[in-house]
């Protein structure tokens, strides 16, 4: 059986344009999924549930009281380092504090590292690859401060 690699808070559902739904998460690094109705109904999906991706790739929903997230709206399943700990690089790519013409910038930046860190196993070049991502982040972030960046 597949291992939950990362449980993300449904905070609403829209309607779109043609029918579909809109699932909008907690998290506003994570970007909104768009589903059918019929996948909303077959999977009770409300507002407070869970998308949970497992580590071939599946989803499911759960309910609200699946598990408790202590207000983050996101958890995370995936390659820990020793001890336990979450991969510390992530906390660079945080982008809530940046002005609102800036976060989507550093947005993309943050769901790369993100995947990177649940897909590549922890060790040296790993970290690697983020520091190098990180220093893309923060140039791009910069261009788009100063005309002709």
């Amino acid at each position: 059986m597949a291992e939950v690699v990362r449980a993300i808070k449904i905070e609403c559902i829209r309607n779109t344009i043609g029918g579909e739904a809109e699932l909008v998460f907690r998290p506003r690094n994570v970007r909104p999924v768009r589903v059918s109705p019929a996948f909303l109904e077959a999977n009770k999906v409300s507002d407070g549930c869970w998308w949970v991706v497992d580590s071939e790739g599946g989803v499911r929903v759960e309910p609200p009281v699946a598990w408790e997230d202590n207000g983050t709206g996101l958890l995370e399943f995936g390659p820990k380092l020793r001890g336990g700990e979450k991969e510390r690089m992530l906390q660079w790519f945080t982008f809530d504090h940046l002005p609102v013409a800036l976060q989507p910038t550093s947005r993309a930046f943050s769901v790369l590292a993100s995947e990177i860190v649940a897909t590549i196993v922890p060790g040296p070049e790993r970290t690697v690859a983020l520091r190098k991502l990180l220093e893309s982040k923060d140039a791009c972030v910069r261009a788009k401060l100063t005309a002709g960046g």
